[in-house]
């Protein structure tokens, strides 16, 4: 599966995390806004779990139309701190899934996680 991204959401306290999915659910463009099947436009309310090692979370997120590929991007957003940011810390180990695909961070060194982190926190 593809990338993640991650963001730091201003002065927050949380991290904004996005991925690339195969799901497309943008199927008409009216203006400049993309519309689902059912009529109801961008962006679509979604399931997102993250996970790092043992520990997962649910988050509310959004699916976006990736006009670019014909699929979507999905992005979410969380708070700092939680057993999720502190095993990837550690471990260096990201993962998040929406609509049964997955995506992966490559193994990050803990120190440069580490450095992420307290460069977003408020």
């Amino acid at each position: 599966m593809g990338d993640l991204w991650f963001r730091c959401r201003d002065a927050s306290g949380r991290i904004s995390v996005a991925f690339n999915v195969e799901q497309r659910l943008g199927v008409e463009l009216r203006g400049t806004t993309w519309y689902d099947e059912a009529g109801r436009p961008a962006p679509w309310p979604v399931r997102v779990t993250v996970a790092s090692g043992e520990h997962r979370a649910a988050l509310s997120g959004q699916a976006h139309h990736d006009e670019a590929r014909q699929a979507s991007f999905v992005t979410a957003d969380f708070p700092m701190g939680g057993p999720v940011l502190r095993n990837f810390t550690r471990s260096g180990r990201f993962e998040a899934s929406a609509f049964g695909e997955t995506a992966y961070t490559p193994v990050a060194p803990p120190e440069l996680v580490a450095r992420f982190i307290e460069a977003c926190e408020p």
